[in-house]
């Protein structure tokens, strides 16, 4: 396994912010419960129609050395096209309230050879 992810069809921090959040940490290691000190690179992706358009790195990786990435914008693209795919197709049971944002918060891996897997979909609400 190369990578952990976890991708969110908006930004969750943010009602605002429509990117799509990716935090992706390399090897085995946890995105949502790392360890103290641990973070995970994070981008946010602009998405138009299931293409991404813009790539903006905020923050990367406390396991890489300075400028390395965990995923290269190849495949980033390719989270935001089938996230975007993903959300496209996702049965939603009700409406957000009032005030609110359904995202859908996604659970990732990448494999030794190159594939990236799905491995959770589930919905998030954004307030």
């Amino acid at each position: 396994e190369l990578a952990n992810i976890v991708a969110f069809s908006g930004n969750p921090a943010s009602s605002g912010d429509n990117r799509y959040l990716v935090d992706a940490q390399a090897g085995e290691l946890d995105v949502v419960l790392p360890d103290p000190g641990v973070f995970p690179e994070e981008c946010l992706l602009d998405v138009a129609n299931g293409v991404v358009t813009a790539i903006h790195r905020i923050r990367g990786s406390s396991e890489l050395p300075a400028g390395g990435r965990v995923l290269q914008d190849a495949q980033l693209e390719e989270v935001g096209a089938v996230l975007w795919s993903i959300v496209q197709a996702f049965p939603l049971d009700r409406p957000a309230p009032s005030g609110a944002t359904v995202l859908l918060d996604t659970e990732w891996k990448l494999l030794s050879d190159g594939r990236l897997i799905v491995k959770q979909v589930r919905p998030f609400l954004r307030r």
